[in-house]
């Protein structure tokens, strides 16, 4: 766990989840020349980017669908 980092980023709309992903994963190989392994989100289509995902080989965990 001493090499683990968890990020919170807060949205003011929807709309905004999918560019500021992409923001992410790209700061994250640039700025500390590093891959994103995971993210973790709940089941909503905003973070459906199975594509940038796959071709960036982040696993997409998500939680259950009947869970808080």
């Amino acid at each position: 766990d001493y090499s683990c980092y968890t990020w919170i980023v807060l949205f003011k709309s929807k709309g905004e989840v999918r560019a500021h992903v992409r923001k992410f994963v790209h700061l994250g190989e640039n700025q500390f020349e590093t891959n994103i392994k995971s993210i973790y989100s709940d089941n909503e289509p905003e973070f459906l980017l199975k594509d940038f995902f796959v071709s960036k080989e982040i696993l997409h965990q998500t939680n259950c669908v009947v869970t808080s």
